[in-house]
């Protein structure tokens, strides 16, 4: 099967409401350089709670990348959406926000520290 039909493919099953293959699509898509549409479909999944399209969507805020503007504040929203589901992944991506101390106006050792301080 080549490219051009995965897509149609992919994008048959995401546009009747398939959330994990519209994270999917996303990133084929993007891989294909068609970013536009990648991060529409990423973003997507990631608005109905879709952990690994949350975590990659942050990672496109925090870098700045794939035509998203660069935010330390809608990344952390992103990685805080995918940890209170558990996803350790985004619970290491947030946690090293703070200590590198992207987010907050002085430096903290962890992400508890961080939330316990207000």
């Amino acid at each position: 099967m080549d490219t051009k039909e995965k897509i149609k493919i992919l994008t048959e099953a995401a546009q009747n409401g398939d959330i994990e293959v519209q994270y999917i699509l996303g990133t084929t898509l993007i891989n294909h350089n068609d970013e536009i549409n990648g991060v529409k479909w990423i973003t997507r999944a990631a608005e109905q709670g879709n952990d690994e399209a949350l975590v990659h969507l942050g990672i496109m805020y925090e870098d700045g990348k794939h035509g998203v503007s660069q935010s330390y504040e809608n990344a952390v929203k992103c990685y805080l959406s995918a940890a209170k589901n558990g996803y350790s992944a985004a619970i290491k991506l947030l946690n090293d926000l703070v200590t590198l101390d992207r987010i907050a106006g002085k430096k903290y050792s962890n992400v508890l520290e961080f939330y316990l301080s207000d």
